[in-house]
């Protein structure tokens, strides 16, 4: 990925994983961005956005201090994520009262636990085909993680690291 290209990277990203995602079965939500910073959460969505950019290769930063004699290597930390709604308390009295059921709670969690599989094996597939990074570029996949519920929304993230040329 070229650095002076990132948003274009960015959007990138964003169609292959929509693209991969649905060829794995997964209920793409219809919302789809690059998000500038962490999304809001205001909604079902799929969004991609720019952690940041580091000296380094993936997986192996650059910590010093001085000047190199070659070129600067850099990385990007990119975020992929998927926002569902997801069962929360509702109505009003004890909380025992509001709490939905263990069913209800279950079906959310396989599915964001499905999401976060799909998330894993998009990125896979996105590495092995070249469509971010080319042969011998880093491509890291750093987690996966569920996000906990907030506001009816849960979701699941993927951390990527991609080397910038």
């Amino acid at each position: 990925m070229q650095i002076n290209e990132l948003a274009t990277g960015a959007a990138n990203l964003l169609d292959q994983f929509a693209t991969e995602l649905a060829a794995l079965g997964i209920d793409v939500p219809p919302s789809q961005y690059v998000a500038s910073g962490t999304p809001a959460w205001d909604g079902e969505s799929l969004t991609v956005y720019l952690g940041g950019i580091s000296q380094g290769q993936p997986g192996a930063p650059f910590g010093g201090t001085f000047q190199v004699a070659a070129a600067t290597v850099l990385w990007a930390t990119f975020y992929v994520q998927i926002l569902r709604e997801t069962a929360a308390l509702y109505g009003e009295g004890w909380a025992t009262d509001m709490t939905p059921s263990a069913e209800v709670l279950g079906e959310a969690g396989l599915q964001l636990t499905g999401d976060a599989a799909a998330l894993a094996q998009a990125a896979i597939a996105i590495h092995g085909n070249y469509l971010a990074t080319g042969p011998g570029e880093g491509f890291v996949i750093e987690s996966v993680n569920l996000l906990d519920p907030d506001g009816g929304l849960a979701g699941s993230r993927l951390a990527l690291h991609l080397s910038l040329s």
